[in-house]
């Protein structure tokens, strides 16, 4: 299908590629309850099987295409070896047992919290997955993400402890760390203890106002137990700031996750309140752009007021942010892009301050990776093994780099689109007033 065509038919971007638009095709249909405007047969079941998967939407989707395509996913399928349609189906089974895993282990924070009067909000999926989605098994999770007021820090910390879960390091009063993870050797999530959004030395990022946020926060309930929550209008800055925190290199469920959201509680969005939200987490332009985006990716009928100020990114970036979200890095690739994106454009003398400055970072982020840097004999080891690390993770990638055409080369001029666009948004960010 030809891009005139596509965009006719669906009204799709042009930019968006012919392995993306059936996926996103789907997606439109089941977020609006609406048929598949596709016949089953057009459908490559694998290809789209990948693609749902590695966007982490394949969980969403899979409920409305058993409705709609039932020739295709029977109840019992005759060949559920070898069938993407009953590998589907198989692993949506598979994550029912552990959503109720997360269910009790969620269950037993919250009411160890509830007990020690530690005010808590839930953010991402364990709020999303009850309060937006229709099926908490639709909404796959990696950690369990929990913000607290920082003055709660030491007394949270120590309930986890009490309760099995250990961390390598103290991070609060760490300037290179806005959480803190804990894990327990019987609990299959992990946890991440937020008191921030983002580390303070991260000066190239938007530094929300915590305080402010939690202000607006309201009191709610979650399985049943006392909790915080953000506002509508903060819980839609907060997911984009978590887009923009990492640089677009998100799968589709980061804007899915703002797409369901709005289709639950968009009506209720003030949005004189989200403007103010804007200026909370000081993301005045990046809100109504992405929301934009997700609005074209999924047409959910995201209206928002006229913009009075010009939108930093030109339309030739949108295209090719667009195109970039479905060639992302995978695993740790993402992690040193930034990095590998001066060293790419540095002379010879500047890539040796670069490598050195990358090598001997400070006592306090060396400490949240290697511990036991909080130690004067303990940083010059730490030193050792981080460069040890980076060349071990990135000078391969650098070798490549040689070769215009290599992927790694392709890779990072994706990865030079979304910083472009990151960079342009957040240049347009005002101070908090």
């Amino acid at each position: 299908m030809s891009n005139d065509q596509k965009e006719q038919h669906m009204n799709f971007h042009p930019s968006l590629s012919d392995g993306a638009w059936p996926l996103i095709a789907c997606l439109r249909s089941a977020l609006n309850g609406t048929p598949p405007k596709i016949a089953s047969e057009s459908f490559n079941w694998e290809g789209l099987f990948l693609q749902a998967r590695l966007h982490e939407v394949d969980r969403f989707l899979f409920p409305w295409l058993a409705a709609h395509f039932p020739d295709a996913f029977p109840a019992r399928p005759p060949d559920a070896e070898g069938s993407p349609t009953a590998a589907w189906r198989t692993a949506f089974l598979r994550s029912l047992p552990l959503t109720l895993m997360l269910h009790r282990q969620l269950n037993e924070l919250l009411a160890a919290c509830g007990q020690a009067n530690i005010p808590l909000i839930p953010l991402k999926g364990v709020w999303l997955s009850e309060t937006a989605y229709e099926d908490p098994a639709q909404r796959p999770m990696s950690d369990i993400d929990l913000l607290v007021r920082s003055r709660d820090y030491d007394a949270c910390h120590r309930l986890f402890q009490s309760l099995g879960y250990a961390s390598s390091f103290t991070g609060q009063n760490n300037r290179f760390a806005c959480d803190q993870t804990y894990r327990h050797p019987d609990r299959r999530w992990p946890v991440e203890l937020h008191w921030a959004f983002e580390p303070e030395m991260n000066t190239r990022a938007a530094q929300p106002d915590v305080e402010a946020i939690w202000k607006k926060a309201h009191p709610s309930t979650l399985q049943g137990h006392p909790v915080w929550s953000l506002s509508h209008e903060d819980q839609l800055a907060h997911l984009i700031q978590h887009i923009l925190h990492h640089h677009f290199a998100l799968p589709l469920r980061a804007y899915l996750d703002l797409a369901v959201y709005w289709k639950r509680f968009g009506r209720l969005v003030d949005y004189a309140e989200l403007a103010s939200a804007g200026k909370r987490w000081r993301l005045e332009s990046s809100i109504p752009f992405v929301l934009g985006l997700t609005d074209d990716l999924f047409s959910v009928q995201i209206r928002l007021p006229s913009q009075t100020s010009e939108c930093p990114v030109s339309q030739e970036q949108y295209g090719l942010l667009l195109d970039a979200m479905f060639n992302l890095p995978v695993g740790t690739e993402r992690y040193g892009e930034t990095t590998l994106r001066q060293y790419r454009q540095a002379t010879a003398g500047e890539r040796v301050r670069l490598v050195f400055s990358r090598i001997f970072m400070p006592r306090d982020f060396m400490a949240h990776a290697y511990p036991f840097a909080r130690h004067a004999w303990g940083l010059p080891l730490a030193w050792l093994l981080r460069a040890a690390h980076l060349i071990r993770h990135y000078g391969k990638a650098i070798r490549n780099m040689r070769d215009n055409r290599s992927p790694a080369a392709q890779k990072l001029d994706n990865a030079n689109v979304r910083l472009r666009v990151t960079e342009a948004l957040l240049r347009k960010t005002k101070k908090p007033e």
